[in-house]
């Protein structure tokens, strides 16, 4: 019986080994995904704009969610600058 109790692994979490390109991976990968949401929601509010047909109201509001977009769009690209640089100088 104590012999069958040794080999059970009461550790919950799985020993993982992951290294530094690894890391880079999945966040580069994170990155590319939001970054492509982002140009897509810019290219949708940039059609609904041209079709809004000068309405100020919808443009007003289409506008601002493209430059809301944009903003999301640059605050990606800086992150993934800062990780990759991050990441370069602990190689």
């Amino acid at each position: 019986m104590r012999m069958y109790l040794a080999q059970i692994n009461l550790d919950p979490l799985p020993n993982v080994e992951a290294t530094q390109n690894t890391a880079l991976i999945i966040t580069q990968t994170i990155f590319g995904i939001i970054g492509s949401i982002c140009m897509i929601v810019i290219l949708l509010l940039a059609f609904k704009f041209i079709t809004s047909r000068g309405n100020p109201e919808a443009t007003g509001k289409l506008r601002d969610g493209i430059v809301f977009a944009g903003i999301g769009l640059a605050v990606c690209v800086a992150a993934a600058s800062i990780v990759s640089l991050v990441v370069g100088r602990v190689r």
